[in-house]
């Protein structure tokens, strides 16, 4: 065999190898974007920064909410009313309001700072927003705030 034939055969196994690592879900929930009866929702999607890999810590209104990679989102059920996200040790914080029956789309950056990456939060059109959760990977089970 070839050095040349030997890299494609190698290269190949390797895109297979991945591929078969990254996880897949398809969680109709998620991505049907309608809230529980009374309730909004609120995506936090990890936006597609600079640094790969390194999670960001995010919370809700000061719950802790997981650590979000690259293409990572998290999908919350919550009371309609004024909310926040916060993120990174810093506390980078992002007031919103949510109103009953509707989405809200927050995205997190992480960028590089000198002694650890620091975060900055903004909100998605709903346009955006959408398309980001159904490219994107959920992380953990669908949580509800408790209120």
């Amino acid at each position: 065999m070839s050095a040349r034939c030997f890299r494609s055969v190698m290269l190949a196994a390797l895109v297979a190898t991945l591929a078969a690592c990254a996880p897949a879900t398809t969680d109709s929930t998620s991505h049907a974007f309608e809230p529980r009866a009374g309730a909004g929702v609120v995506y936090v999607i990890r936006g597609l920064d600079a640094v790969v890999l390194a999670g960001a810590p995010v919370q809700y209104d000061g719950q802790p909410v997981g650590s979000l990679r690259r293409y990572d989102y998290v999908r919350l059920d919550v009371p309609p009313g004024p909310h926040r996200i916060t993120c990174g040790t810093d506390g980078v914080q992002h007031p919103f309001d949510v109103q009953p029956g509707h989405a809200v789309f927050v995205e997190v950056l992480l960028h590089v700072g000198w002694m650890a990456p620091r975060c900055e939060l903004r909100t998605l059109d709903d346009l955006t927003g959408r398309a980001r959760v159904t490219e994107g990977k959920r992380l953990g089970p669908s949580r509800t705030a408790s209120w």
